[in-house]
């Protein structure tokens, strides 16, 4: 509840504030959706919703295991925000700092892709860089497809909504919680994206 209310705030006041400033907005207007000086920074009110809940679980103690995910998801966060800002920054870079934040994330956590289904597991060094790859992709393609008012935001929190059901499964109660708070983040941001767009993700 608490990522949830952080994330909608934010937006919230992104979208009263900000929604004149060309250097947050996105004026561009296509067929395909409404958008009308959009601020296009709704990524800071979802990792800052996360980021709440992250500070007081750590404050009693909880959630150690979420410090790499924190860390590297702020690099990706920032090599795309900066955009959303207004400044300059070369594509190779962005590309370096998000595959330097993934990589941060899923060796500190040691998670990776191990095995493909095909009976053989993938060493250690190719499953990390595959999984940097995907994750990157990843996060390119989501910025895609923010144009489309509630898609991004609705696919991630699907996936949010997967990644709980999984994990339930399989009794990862860490992935758990990380999965429901980054939910709760982004059902934030999407009552204020869809069907109007009133706040637009940005490449953060």
């Amino acid at each position: 509840m608490l990522a949830f209310c952080v994330s909608f705030l934010v937006a919230f006041l992104l979208m009263r504030f900000i929604k004149q400033n060309v250097v947050l907005a996105d004026s561009s207007k296509t067929d395909l959706v409404n958008v009308d000086y959009a601020p296009k920074a709704g990524g800071l009110g979802v990792i800052l919703g996360v980021c709440v809940v992250f500070v007081s679980d750590l404050a009693q103690g909880n959630l150690g295991y979420f410090l790499f995910y924190m860390l590297g998801g702020a690099v990706v966060f920032l090599s795309g925000f900066v955009r959303d800002m207004g400044f300059s920054l070369p594509s190779k870079i962005c590309w370096v700092l998000k595959a330097l934040g993934v990589c941060l994330a899923i060796v500190g956590l040691d998670i990776w892709l191990k095995s493909l289904g095909l009976g053989f597991e993938i060493p250690y060094t190719w499953g990390v860089v595959f999984s940097i790859l995907v994750i990157v992709g990843f996060c390119n393609a989501m910025s895609v497809i923010d144009r489309f008012n509630g898609l991004s935001g609705g696919f991630a929190l699907c996936v949010c909504l997967s990644m709980i059901s999984v994990a339930i499964s399989v009794d990862m109660f860490s992935v758990v919680n990380i999965s429901a708070i980054l939910g709760s983040a982004v059902l934030g941001f999407l009552a204020l994206n869809f069907p109007n767009g009133k706040v637009l993700l940005g490449s953060g």
